[in-house]
């Protein structure tokens, strides 16, 4: 009897699927795009603020979670007290690198070639628009997915510690990951530099990523004292002893 697809993977999978499937069928990443867009003046999002600011330095709190992880991980190698967060913090450091950083940014971004909203030629540039995972030889473009949404999205990486253990924290980390990260990507839309379909897929990457590493290490699963357990094998020793 196959076990049945568990919640953390179905939802977001479903949500992350039917949303691509409206943006392959309809115009709807065009349509969102020109609500950003203006003849006369261009990108709307361009300057002015929080825009400018998110652009500028948005991707830092998602970027600083990782290194903080980093340095924990590392002093958790000198001080034994810190042995017990070991695990999250090398979950935080490779879901880190790994989504954003590796597949994100180094890999689809960067090699996918889907030519951003900016370039088209239906806003003033020269590229035809390509729907959300189409693929052409020779493709230049960096729009999908968003790098810069998908490092704000990673502020929901806690959830996935938490959860098992502290759920209200863990609802909170994931709330605000989420809506820093669509936040991140209205402003990276209105700059013309990604469709509403890029920004979908940040988050998705990043959130299964994250999924698929904390299951790998099973981080936020309780970490067994094992001073504990080897005080009380001492303790049982004397008593039989005696």
């Amino acid at each position: 009897m196959r076990r049945p697809i568990s919640p953390d993977i179905l939802l977001p999978l479903t949500v992350l699927l039917l949303l691509t499937a409206l943006f392959r069928a309809t115009d709807w990443d065009l349509a969102l795009a020109k609500r950003f867009f203006s003849a006369e003046t261009g990108w709307t999002l361009v300057e002015g603020q929080p825009w400018r600011f998110l652009y500028d330095h948005g991707p830092k709190p998602g970027v600083s979670l990782g290194v903080g992880a980093l340095a924990l991980l590392l002093t958790s190698l000198l001080a034994r007290s810190l042995v017990r967060h070991r695990r999250s913090a090398l979950f935080l450091v490779l879901a880190l690198l790994v989504g954003p950083g590796l597949l994100v940014n180094a890999v689809l971004r960067d090699h996918w070639g889907r030519p951003r909203p900016r370039d088209l030629a239906l806003f003033g540039g020269e590229a035809s628009h390509w729907r959300v995972l189409e693929w052409r030889p020779g493709g230049t473009g960096h729009s999908f997915p968003s790098g810069h949404a998908s490092s704000a999205f990673f502020l929901f990486a806690p959830f996935f510690l938490l959860r098992r253990t502290r759920r209200r924290w863990a609802i909170f980390f994931l709330v605000l990951g989420v809506l820093y990260g669509v936040l991140m990507g209205i402003a990276r839309m209105g700059q013309g530099a990604h469709f509403a379909s890029d920004v979908a897929w940040a988050g998705g990457i990043t959130y299964f990523t994250c999924l698929g590493i904390a299951r790998l290490l099973r981080a936020g699963e309780p970490v067994k004292d094992r001073s504990a357990g080897s005080a009380d094998h001492r303790r049982a020793a004397r008593n039989e002893a005696a």
